[in-house]
C-alpha cells in the first residue's frame, strides 16, 4: 500500500533470556511474552519525532497517507503517547500495528463509513490535518488494489503456532470488511477527507 514498515521478524523470548534482566524493569514485561512474538528488524538512521511534528508541516503528504492507512486498517494505536512511527529521511516508517483491525473482538463491527471514530481524533497526525484539505485517493486506491490473495498470504505466512481456529475465523472477517469499505474507494477518499473537515 505504498506504507514503509521495517521488514518483519519473529522472535523467541526463552526463560532464560528473561532471567538476563531479573530485578530490571522489562524483567515482568519480558516474563509474561515467553515464547514466540512478534518484532521488526532495525531501521538504522531513524528517529522518532513526536515533540517535533509542528516543524514537519512538509511532510503532510506522508502524514495523510499514514492517517489513511490507519483509518483503512481500523488502526487506533498511533497517538501522542505510543506514536508508532519513526522517521527515515523526511518519510514516515510505520510500525507496531498490533491493535488493527481491533473490531473483530466486537459484536457490532463499525460501519466504516460512518463518522471519524474518536480514536482516529487521538491520531498523531490529526491535528496537523484537522481543518485541512487533504488527499486520501492514493491509499485508497492502493488498498482497492490488494490481489484477492492477500488475505491467504497473510494466513500462509502467519506462524504454525499461531495460526488457530479463532485467527483464521477473524481474519475472514477481516477480509470480508475490507472488501466492503474498499469497494468504492473514491467514496473511502470523500469520507476520509471530509471527516477532517
Amino acid at each position: 500500500m505504498g506504507m514503509k514498515t521495517p521488514e518483519p521478524v519473529e522472535v523467541d523470548i526463552t526463560p532464560e533470556f528473561a532471567e538476563l534482566y531479573l530485578g530490571k524493569t522489562f524483567y515482568q514485561k519480558l516474563s509474561n511474552i515467553i515464547g514466540s512474538n512478534f518484532g521488526t528488524k532495525v531501521v538504522q538512521g531513524t528517529d522518532v519525532q513526536v515533540s517535533l511534528l509542528p516543524g514537519l508541516k512538509h511532510l503532510r503528504q506522508n502524514m495523510e497517507k499514514v492517517f489513511g492507512f490507519d483509518a483503512i486498517a481500523d488502526n487506533s494505536d498511533r497517538n501522542a503517547l505510543k506514536p508508532n512511527c519513526i522517521l527515515k529521511d523526511d518519510d514516515f516508517w510505520v510500525i507496531d500495528h498490533e491493535i488493527t483491525f481491533a473490531f473483530v473482538l466486537l459484536l457490532f463491527p463499525p460501519n466504516p463509513l460512518n463518522p471519524i471514530v474518536d480514536s482516529l481524533r487521538q491520531h498523531i497526525f490529526y491535528p496537523c490535518l484537522e481543518q485541512q484539505t487533504a488527499n486520501f485517493d492514493d491509499i485508497c486506491e492502493r488498498a482497492a488494489g490488494l490481489p484477492e490473495t492477500f488475505w491467504d498470504e497473510v494466513l500462509e505466512h502467519t506462524p504454525t503456532t499461531w495460526k488457530t481456529e479463532e485467527v483464521v475465523r477473524q481474519t475472514d472477517l477481516i477480509k470480508n470488511w475490507f472488501a466492503r469499505i474498499v469497494a468504492s474507494p473514491q467514496t473511502l477518499s470523500d469520507h476520509l477527507k471530509n471527516s477532517l473537515l
